[in-house]
């Protein structure tokens, strides 16, 4: 961001001085004119014009003839709370942070997953992005210290990624499977054999992707 001052220099402003006047924003509901709401109760006090920057649905909810956009509300009784939590702070800081280890105790890659899904629904190019390198990232960190909280982790995601897989989106199955392939199969080799078993069992095409990808490995 600059600013050309008439007779003077180009003066550049930070872009975390951008970032931490739109978190104020979040911050101070004074200026608001959208609630997002989730199924658990919460209630969040946007901006139209910050969360349709982001979202391509956003900016058709928000400017079309929906009774959401007379209302000044939507509730999104389908999704996670947890995950529309992080798309509304990823909203006003470009990022978002899991605390500690987990949210609500879910394991950090089921909440990437999430995270990534809603993104997809709500057409959030940005945050989908990044919460494939948080998934990638975080899921390597795993790898190279493998121990029984991460291969609980693998052990966790498996079922959430193959119950609410996009049809038209492969690349988050593809990435659990790059991550399961790594260093010969350490993953699987921490868990009990009927653990991994079980997954190839009761999610067949888990199976069939990790066949697949271990042929591409070879």
């Amino acid at each position: 961001m600059a600013d050309k001052r008439p007779g003077g220099d180009l003066v550049l402003i930070p872009a975390q001085h951008f970032i931490a006047a739109n978190k104020s924003y979040l911050q101070d509901p004074s200026f608001s004119d959208f609630i997002i709401r989730t199924a658990s109760g919460n209630a969040y006090r946007v901006h139209r014009n910050i969360i349709s920057s982001h979202s391509n649905y956003f900016a058709k909810l928000c400017r079309g003839d929906f009774k959401e956009s007379t209302a000044g509300e939507v509730t999104l009784h389908d999704d996670p709370p947890e995950a529309v939590k992080l798309m509304i702070d990823f909203f006003y800081t470009f990022d978002y942070k899991v605390p500690g280890s987990a949210i609500s105790g879910l394991p950090d890659l089921e909440v990437y997953a999430m995270v990534f899904i809603l993104a997809d629904k709500y057409e959030i190019p940005d945050l989908k992005a990044h919460a494939f390198h948080c998934f990638e990232y975080d899921g390597t960190e795993a790898i190279g210290n493998i121990g029984d909280e991460a291969s609980e982790m693998f052990l966790a995601v498996v079922p959430y990624i193959y119950t609410h897989v996009l049809p038209h989106d492969h690349s988050l199955r593809q990435a659990l499977i790059g991550l399961w392939c790594q260093d010969h199969h350490l993953a699987a080799k921490n868990l009990h054999r009927g653990e991994w078993e079980g997954l190839v069992e009761r999610y067949p095409a888990f199976g069939s992707d990790m066949i697949v990808g271990s042929l591409g490995k070879g």
